[in-house]
């Protein structure tokens, strides 16, 4: 065994591998951004990761937070956000002032 390399993490190291090859491993995309980082990172000394996920236009995300669901509508210029919903507790469809509730628009 390597020096400085203990036990543990010689056993994550090996249950990675065989995971790696059970599963097929990282996606090709993936692989090249780490290969990119790598070089960058040799050459520079530093690694840039300013590289955010790209969001197209009427991309809707919901989470649920808290028991909470919130809708965000990605827009060209911002994001729509949606009155949250509580899971437990949703307005009579008689009552809601919409079907996900008043809307609100901002920009990033």
């Amino acid at each position: 065994m390597p020096l400085g390399l203990g036990r543990d993490l010689a056993s994550r190291a090996i249950a990675w591998k065989m995971q790696e090859r059970l599963s097929g491993g990282l996606a090709p995309a993936i692989n090249r951004e780490l290969k990119r980082l790598a070089k960058q990172l040799l050459e520079t000394g530093d690694i840039d990761l300013g590289r955010g996920p790209i969001l197209k236009p009427s991309t809707k995300l919901v989470r649920q937070w808290h028991g909470t669901i919130y809708h965000i509508l990605v827009l060209d210029d911002g994001f729509q956000f949606q009155t949250a919903i509580t899971a437990r507790s949703r307005p009579s469809p008689a009552r809601s002032p919409g079907p996900h509730g008043p809307v609100r628009a901002f920009s990033a």
